[in-house]
C-alpha cells in the first residue's frame, strides 16, 4: 500500500511537472527553411511549438502545423531543458517539373507537387495533358519517369532536358544530345550506367538515340529523325546485327 502511495505520489508529481510553467518552450530554433515558404512555415511551428514543455512535445500537433507545406518532408525535435526546443526541417528537393501548356509545376523524387516553389536551377521537364490535383502523385506514367530522374547521375542531372512517356515508353531527350531510349523504370541505375558507358564511347559519337532498354547490351544509332521508338525487341537483341 505504501508503495503504491508513493508511485501515485510521484507519478502525479511528474504530470504536473511535464505539463506546467517550469518547464514551458520559450526559445525555438527552426532550421533547414529555403524558399518563399519559409517564414510562414517557420512561424507556423513556433506557435505550435510555444503551447508544449521540453517534458511534452507534441509532434502530431508539429506536423499538423506544416501540414499545408508540401516542401516539407519531416521535422526532426530536440529539446534543451528547461526552455528550448529545436526543429531542424527536412525540406522535399525537387527533381522535375511538370509541364502542361503554359503551366509548370515542381515535382518530388516521391511524387509529392511542390505548388507555389520556384525553380532556382536546371530541372528536366515531364511533358503531361494536365497537372494532376492533390498533393502527390503515387502511380502511374509521372511516377516512372520520375524514378529515371531521381536515378541519373550527378554528372547527367543537368543534361537532361526532357523526360517522356508516350506509347508507354520511357524516353530521355539530352540537352544538345541524344535520346535515351528506357522503355520502363525498371533498372532506372543500370540504365543510366549504360547510358552513360555509350555517351563516353568515341566510336558512338554523334549517335543520335540510345537505346538502354537491355542494360547489359545497350545500343546507339545514328537513326532518323521521326524514327520514334525503336521495337521492344531489336533485331540486335535477338541474335541480329548491333548497330
Amino acid at each position: 500500500m505504501l508503495l503504491l502511495l508513493i508511485a501515485a505520489v510521484v507519478g502525479g508529481g511528474y504530470l504536473w511537472v511535464r505539463d506546467s510553467s517550469l518547464v514551458a518552450v520559450e526559445n525555438v530554433t527552426v532550421t533547414g527553411l529555403t524558399g518563399p515558404d519559409a517564414p510562414r512555415i517557420r512561424a507556423a511551428l513556433v506557435s505550435a511549438a510555444s503551447d508544449m514543455t521540453t517534458l511534452h512535445v507534441r509532434m502530431d500537433q508539429l506536423e499538423t502545423a506544416v501540414q499545408p507545406f508540401p516542401i516539407v518532408r519531416q521535422i526532426r525535435v530536440t529539446t534543451d531543458k528547461p526552455h528550448g526546443m529545436r526543429i531542424d526541417v527536412v525540406q522535399n528537393a525537387p527533381v522535375a517539373r511538370l509541364e502542361s501548356g503554359g503551366d509548370s509545376t515542381l515535382i518530388a523524387a516521391d511524387g509529392t507537387i511542390l505548388r507555389g516553389l520556384s525553380n532556382s536551377g536546371h530541372l528536366p521537364a515531364i511533358a503531361i495533358d494536365v497537372i494532376p490535383g492533390g498533393g502527390q502523385v503515387t502511380a502511374g506514367p509521372i511516377r516512372s519517369a520520375l524514378t529515371i530522374a531521381a536515378a541519373a547521375p550527378k554528372a547527367l542531372q543537368q543534361l537532361i532536358e526532357r523526360i517522356s512517356t508516350a506509347a508507354g515508353e520511357i524516353e530521355v531527350k539530352l540537352v544538345n544530345g541524344p535520346r535515351v531510349i528506357f522503355g520502363s523504370d525498371a533498372q532506372a541505375k543500370a540504365k543510366w550506367a549504360a547510358a552513360a558507358t555509350v555517351l563516353a564511347d568515341p566510336a558512338a559519337s554523334g549517335a543520335a538515340l540510345i537505346d538502354v532498354r537491355a542494360p547489359d547490351r545497350p545500343v546507339a544509332g545514328p537513326f532518323a529523325p521521326g524514327d520514334g521508338v525503336v521495337s521492344s525487341t531489336p533485331d540486335w537483341a535477338s541474335g541480329g546485327t548491333n548497330p
